[in-house]
């Protein structure tokens, strides 16, 4: 029972994440702005990139037959690859000097 509650829980991670990708991507091509441009991005990286990796963790932890044991390891790095977007992506992208420097010639 609690197995296919975390399937639902990972399947539902990975469909937000694609929301997530089409939100960024609508909104890199409306946005006007430089920095609107660049928060678009941003949420497009965040939710778009980590929640489908901790989703596809989830999946992975409870995919018993085809898997075996190495389930373990591939949630393990499903989440050690999200924690690391989540800690290395928001600084590279929404640098506040790095805009500017772009956008002055």
């Amino acid at each position: 029972m609690i197995d296919q509650i975390i399937f639902i829980i990972g399947s539902i991670a990975i469909l937000l994440g694609a929301i997530y990708d089409l939100i960024a991507a609508i909104g890199l091509l409306r946005f006007g702005d430089f920095y609107m441009r660049t928060h678009a991005a941003t949420v497009g990286t965040i939710g778009g990139a980590a929640l489908p990796v901790f989703g596809a963790g989830l999946v992975a932890l409870v995919y018993h037959p085809p898997l075996g044991e190495q389930r373990f390891f591939m949630a393990g790095i499903a989440f050690t690859v999200g924690i690391l977007i989540l800690i290395i992506a928001p600084p590279l992208v929404h640098t506040h000097s790095s805009q500017r420097s772009i956008l002055v010639r």
